[in-house]
């Protein structure tokens, strides 16, 4: 039935607040469910590369869950193919992407919800973690592929005090000396050792 009769815009003249706060509260009804939509879409194309790309952009921090069964908090300075930087309270720490189990954004970020990315960064490709891509990296602007091997070498340029935790808990900790092919040596309590690359989910080192 057509509502625009006489009598409706007669009802609407006599009390034009009503009128307006009939329309408002539709207004509010139509944001509440466009930014449902918003989050569902979010949700449904969250990643775990995504979510640290939207950390990285806020400078906010994470507390990362890795699969050594230990957890690194820090902010996001650089998210790679396969690596993702973190600057901690000790220095920065270089975590294997295949080697993140979780990723919980701190009680203060700021910005979109933690469920998905912000729309923007959801429609763009140069946000997605495709093989090839260059580095997301906001504070060590260092020229890299991506790769685990690349984060490391770039932030290791000289022997630094740090821990190599590997992927099935077993963890190294002393000097980090050098890195060489597929392999990162390690002076630990007056021996050498040497690490395959690949055993390792997380290299801490620290700073100065």
């Amino acid at each position: 039935m057509h509502t625009d009769t006489p009598d409706h815009f007669d009802r609407s003249l006599a009390d034009p607040g009503e009128a307006v706060a009939e329309w408002t509260k539709e207004d509010a009804v139509a944001r509440r469910r466009h930014r449902w939509w918003l989050r569902t879409r979010a949700a449904e194309a969250a990643s775990v590369a995504s979510v640290l790309w939207v950390a990285a952009e806020e400078g906010s921090e994470v507390v990362l869950g890795v699969r050594s069964t230990r957890r690194v908090r820090g902010r996001v300075t650089a998210v790679g193919d396969e690596a993702v930087v973190l600057a901690t309270a000790r220095g920065r720490s270089v975590v294997r992407s295949a080697a993140i189990t979780s990723v919980r954004r701190t009680p203060d970020a700021a910005g979109p919800d933690p469920a998905g990315p912000r729309e923007g960064l959801m429609a763009s490709d140069s946000h997605r973690s495709d093989a090839g891509r260059p580095w997301h990296d906001h504070d060590d602007r260092s020229p890299a592929t991506g790769s685990f091997r690349e984060a490391l070498a770039v932030r290791l340029v000289r022997p630094t005090p740090g821990t190599l935790y590997l992927v099935d808990g077993e963890r190294h900790c002393g000097t980090v000396w050098s890195l060489g092919v597929d392999v990162v040596t390690v002076r630990e309590r007056g021996h050498v050792v040497y690490v395959a690359l690949d055993s390792v989910a997380e290299a801490s080192l620290e700073s100065g």
